[in-house]
């Protein structure tokens, strides 16, 4: 008697009866045992795919980070990090305000501040604080964010350049993505709109 094994129910076959339950079940339906046989032989009796593991990612199939994906994450490094946003800039808040949509690139510095949290940081004093969540990771503070004519946000006043990065998505070891939102002054007060950051290193 031919003895049909068992795959992981993992890869969502369901194919987990023991030889006998296969040759009793055959007897009463020809037809299932022989497209089961159909089934294995296509998918390859005896040898399987693993799955990614926990704590892994799909190279192909990005996916948000889970608890396992954040505590067993190494965002420690130097990432070329790029935005892309909408700057809402108005003089002195008030009036219609333009829009413009900007993009660049930075070197984006990540470290370990010694008691638990991360620190940020850009040339050519820009920086930022945060910690590793669940989820991933979110920085705020200082980054050179552009209004609407181009000018960069300065890092003179806290307060004036306030920008979050908020980093939840992992594609692989060495490729996020998430978001930026955030204010900032330059002669005009400005807000980020639809931002996103993808970083890779």
């Amino acid at each position: 008697m031919t003895t049909i094994h068992s795959l992981p129910l993992s890869h969502g076959l369901g194919v987990t009866a023991s030889s006998a339950a296969q040759a009793q079940s055959s007897r009463r339906c020809p037809l299932r045992l022989a497209l089961s046989l159909v089934t294995l032989a296509t998918l390859g009796c005896g040898s399987t795919t693993p799955l990614p593991s926990e704590g892994q990612a799909d190279m192909a199939n990005p996916m948000m980070m889970n608890t396992d994906m954040a505590s067993g994450f190494s965002w420690l490094g130097t990432w070329l990090a790029t935005v892309s946003y909408t700057s809402f800039c108005t003089f002195g808040g008030v009036g219609s305000g333009n829009r413009t949509n900007q993009s660049h690139s930075n070197a984006l510095v990540i470290q370990n501040d010694g008691s638990g949290g991360l620190t940020a940081s850009l040339m050519p004093d820009y920086s930022l604080t945060g910690v590793a969540l669940s989820t991933g990771i979110r920085l705020a503070g200082k980054y050179p964010v552009r209004d609407f004519q181009g000018t960069t946000a300065g890092t003179f006043v806290a307060n004036q350049n306030n920008v979050t990065l908020t980093i939840n998505t992992l594609t692989n070891s060495n490729q996020v993505s998430g978001t930026i939102s955030g204010s900032f002054k330059t002669t005009y007060t400005c807000q980020l709109e639809n931002g996103t950051i993808q970083m890779q290193r």
